[in-house]
């Protein structure tokens, strides 16, 4: 019984965890970077944070598009992932709990979020091979940023 709940307790949790950074990696918002002429409006709350203000503003509308699109192309993969979290939800406020059920539907998630995130993965990598080295390196910045502003 303790293993069960080990068991359960532990997929919960990784499944919330991938759905949380999953979205917080594909939304708009999380991935918009302010060129250098918006930089006075950009730097104040949270925008100071993940926006990018030293980049050139094509650099910046490159990325920018770039990246609004691979999230516009992971719209189909984040409603296969809300199906298989409402069918693994559903297993787990079942009467009878079926552990085979939801490991596998857990599986299929984590399957889903990997397939997206290599999706954001690959428009990252082709904006960032367009990028000097000192762009690469604001490039970091905003990613670091990002990634602090998830954790809290």
């Amino acid at each position: 019984m303790k293993m069960t709940k080990l068991v359960v307790t532990t997929a919960l949790l990784t499944s919330l965890t991938l759905g949380g950074i999953f979205y917080a990696q594909t939304s708009d918002a999380a991935n918009e970077v302010a060129p250098a002429a918006a930089a006075p409006a950009a730097a104040t709350g949270a925008a100071k944070s993940t926006a990018v203000t030293q980049l050139p503003t094509d650099k910046a509308k490159l990325y920018n598009e770039t990246m609004k699109q691979a999230t516009e192309n992971n719209a189909a993969l984040r409603a296969q992932i809300q199906k298989a979290r409402e069918e693994a939800d559903a297993i787990l406020t079942a009467d009878k709990f079926d552990k085979k059920a939801y490991l596998a539907k857990a599986t299929e998630m984590d399957q889903l979020y990997s397939k997206a995130r290599s999706g954001m993965n690959e428009a990252f990598t082709s904006v960032a091979e367009k990028f000097n080295l000192a762009e690469r390196k604001i490039l970091l910045q905003n990613r670091n940023a990002r990634a602090a502003l998830q954790q809290k």
